[in-house]
């Protein structure tokens, strides 16, 4: 039997070629697509976590868009006289529209304080030019400055001032927008608004418990919600798992039929051509379970030849995209390879079902006709 599958699998090379192409193509296809979601994911994290807080104070009701709280800038001082509050920082974060060359463009503005060494609201990492920017300059992430065509030195108009790009920095894609960031003096400007701000950013004596600086932001002050740094991760985080979750999906689920409907109809074939063979088994008394062998380990041998060409393609797939598409980020893991391999192995044995009926229709009279 393993004779006959390897003879019918090595038989027509151009057939084994395509059904080691289709799976490697399910196969690059889903480590790149779950790649993409868990890069996405761990940017945002990165994203919030860089900040260095140990918790936010925002206005109650507020969800994951931050630039929707809106609290007074003269909360700081209550603030800092809470116990156990060692560092507080005002975080404020616009998106604002704005023109580049004829283009309509969009971008998540946030101050920050260019010489602090605490609390950072500022880039997480810093690609060309300079942090340390001045009132007339701005840094913008690398995504926006690729995909609009700007380089350092290159001025932008935002909101009727004129900006300098000083800074391109990384880490501020976040999927459905790019980070900009100015001094605190130029957003307030920006704004023309000197007494609000989003949200204030804490540092808490070690040893401190987030439930004592809720009661007591609660004694100062109503209606401000106290978040930990995980929970306002977790919470922007959700826009990621949202637009992509359905999506990783239905390209998970595509992906693995394309490799089934590949190698399934691959063997079908194979088999038709090859009824003879299988006539002659029956007529030899050959069970039904001893020719599914014969499918099955040609469904699986390409199947497995397909996976590990599957590994390589994403491997070089996703190093190029990363060059070509800057926004276009992988975070392939050794569990998802192992996990996409066992469905590259389901994927043998499903299509192994498919040519079962042609071989239980195969007349062992076949043999003895012309």
């Amino acid at each position: 039997m393993l004779t006959l599958a390897r003879k019918n699998l090595f038989k027509e090379r151009a057939r084994l070629a395509i059904s080691i192409g289709g799976v490697a193509f399910a196969v690059t296809l889903m480590i790149l697509v779950r790649g993409l979601y868990l890069a996405y994911d761990e940017k945002v994290r990165d994203f919030y976590d860089g900040m260095r807080v140990d918790a936010w104070v925002v206005q109650s009701g507020t969800s994951d868009k931050l630039a929707e709280s809106v609290l007074s800038d003269k909360l700081a001082t209550k603030l800092r006289a809470v116990p156990g509050v060692t560092e507080v920082v005002p975080y404020i974060t616009r998106n604002v529209s704005f023109k580049v060359g004829h283009e309509d463009v969009a971008l998540l503005l946030t101050g920050f304080d260019p010489e602090e060494t605490g609390i950072n609201t500022g880039p997480v990492r810093m690609v060309q030019g300079i942090r340390a920017i001045d009132d007339d300059q701005v840094i913008v992430d690398k995504v926006f400055a690729h995909n609009n065509g700007l380089e350092l030195g290159d001025t932008v108009d935002i909101l009727k001032q004129k900006l300098t790009v000083a800074g391109i920095s990384s880490g501020g894609d976040l999927v459905t927008y790019q980070t900009g960031f100015v001094t605190n003096r130029r957003i307030r400007d920006l704004l023309d608004d000197e007494d609000l701000v989003n949200a204030y950013l804490l540092r808490l004596r070690p040893g401190t418990g987030l439930g004592a600086v809720r009661a007591g932001v609660d004694a100062v002050t109503q209606n401000k919600d106290v978040r930990s740094m995980a929970e306002i991760s977790e919470e922007n985080g959700r826009t990621v798992r949202k637009g992509f979750l359905p999506v990783l999906g239905v390209l998970l689920a595509i992906g693995f039929c394309v490799g089934v409907a590949v190698v399934g109809l691959t063997i079908s074939s194979t088999v038709l051509e090859h009824r003879r063979d299988y006539g002659v088994l029956k007529a030899l008394g050959a069970r039904p379970a001893q020719m599914v062998v014969v499918v099955t380990v040609q469904a699986l041998s390409a199947a497995a030849a397909g996976y590990l060409a599957g590994i390589a393609a994403s491997l070089l797939a996703a190093k190029a995209a990363e060059v070509l598409v800057p926004q276009f980020i992988t975070r392939i893991t050794l569990n998802d390879t192992l996990l996409i391999g066992v469905a590259a192995l389901l994927m043998g044995i499903v299509a192994a079902f498919i040519p079962l009926r042609s071989i239980a229709r195969v007349d062992p009279a076949i043999v003895f006709r012309a």
